[in-house]
């Protein structure tokens, strides 16, 4: 009777993007339910992922050592930029308004920081705008911040 040796197939994960965290890192869901996040933040050729178990807001711990295949790519918006400018503008404000703090506005200028989001704001097309923060919420800090 011959031995055969079984060698188990390792399982290559195919991972699809499925957003970005809120340290941009662009997150992929295996076929398993299990989330790897790119530190390199897209930024590389090749993604270097680590896994953050099952919650889209987890810290990545450990280096993916499974072979691995990018089924959906991520992909960077060109107006990442405006969108973190925008988000960081906005973050002023709440700051500004819930400890009335004017030191917390850029260049301590309200008037300039509300134009400012107007224009960012301007830029976007329709199907861009972001869901975070409405032209209204915009109006009210205005509203709120120069009174």
């Amino acid at each position: 009777m011959k031995d055969t040796l079984k060698t188990e197939k390792q399982e290559i994960l195919e991972l699809n993007y499925i957003g970005t965290d809120d340290w941009d890192h662009p997150v992929y869901k295996d076929q398993n339910g299990m989330l790897w996040k790119d530190i390199e933040l897209g930024d590389s050729q090749t993604p270097s992922l680590y896994s953050a178990g099952k919650d889209f807001d987890g810290e990545p711990n450990s280096r993916i050592q499974k072979e691995f295949v990018i089924v959906t790519p991520s992909v960077k918006n060109p107006k990442r930029f405006e969108y973190s400018m925008l988000g960081k503008l906005q973050n002023d404000c709440k700051t500004h308004l819930d400890n009335e703090c004017v030191r917390c506005i850029s260049q301590n200028d309200i008037k300039s920081t509300i134009e400012q989001m107007k224009e960012l704001w301007n830029q976007f097309e329709a199907h861009e705008k972001p869901e975070w923060i409405t032209w209204e919420e915009i109006l009210s800090y205005e509203e709120r911040m120069m009174a």
